[in-house]
């Protein structure tokens, strides 16, 4: 015979099982009532009106020539009128090609990317550019895009060695470096003239020096000699024109930085005469 205390754990004990069936329908109608809340959303990405054909530009492997361009179009998508405030590379070596900034409602346009390749060292590259965009006359609306620029440079071409050059000169001694031009084609062309382009730097083409055979040499069609004098204190940029009779390699450029006495000690450069070559990828 069941006791009354077994009987009401009994009782207890059969009366879980229906409320573990319950809970659900309990649990769907407290949500029901409570209403659905919005899910936290991730900011929407804008993108700048000027609608670009192409993000990466690979130019893949090229041919010898002492320019190539990296040409970005763009469409403008919106209904205002759009203008491109800046360029921002990630190499002082690009030079910016670009006829117009400001474009209408549908208008296409363009720019370009220009690389010297005699100041590049063979092989593939890679170069950045952020375009700054927005609409003329709202200043506080701005796009910033992100482009880049793919191009591999043959083995075989026209160098300069080294591939730019910085002096310092605190005082009035003459300062003299040596450029060797390197041809490692088939064909080598002949330096016929070289200009400076500030009253500070000189350059004239001298003999080769040194054998033939001795591997610093290897290509080498002329030896130009550039010498610095006394300057104006402060940073001036300068460059050597080097003119061929080669038409693939019109003319080579050598970029020089020149700085003179600095009043300001802690704003001494920190070459000393020291070849400056190109840090580009």
């Amino acid at each position: 015979m069941t006791t009354p205390e077994r009987t009401g754990r009994f009782r207890k004990r059969r009366g879980l099982p229906l409320l573990a069936a319950l809970l659900p329908a309990v649990l769907a109608c407290g949500f029901q009532w409570a209403g659905t809340r919005p899910a936290d959303c991730a900011p929407a990405i804008v993108r700048s009106p000027l609608a670009f054909h192409q993000y990466l530009l690979n130019l893949g492997p090229v041919e010898p020539l002492a320019i190539h361009f990296g040409t970005f179009r763009f469409t403008n998508t919106s209904s205002e009128t759009i203008e491109l405030r800046d360029l921002r590379t990630s190499c002082g070596c690009l030079t910016q090609q670009l006829v117009k900034r400001e474009f209408a409602p549908g208008e296409e346009g363009e720019f370009s990317l220009m690389i010297r390749t005699a100041n590049q060292t063979p092989g593939p590259k890679q170069y950045l550019c952020t375009a700054v965009t927005g609409p003329v006359g709202r200043p506080e609306v701005q796009f910033e895009t992100e482009l880049s620029f793919r191009i591999e440079l043959p083995e075989r071409s026209v160098t300069l060695q080294p591939r730019a050059l910085a002096f310092f000169q605190p005082g009035q001694e003459v300062i003299e470096k040596l450029i060797e031009v390197r041809d490692l084609r088939d064909r080598r062309l002949n330096v016929v003239r070289v200009i400076a382009d500030s009253p500070f730097v000189e350059a004239e083409v001298v003999p080769v020096i040194g054998p033939a055979s001795d591997g610093f040499h290897d290509g080498v069609v002329a030896q130009i000699q550039v010498r610095i004098g006394e300057v104006p204190s402060g940073r001036h940029s300068a460059s050597v024109r080097i003119e061929t009779d080669d038409p693939a390699f019109p003319v080579l450029k050598l970029p020089v930085q020149v700085t003179g006495a600095l009043t300001n000690a802690a704003a001494r450069p920190e070459f000393s005469n020291a070849t400056a070559e190109d840090k580009s990828p």
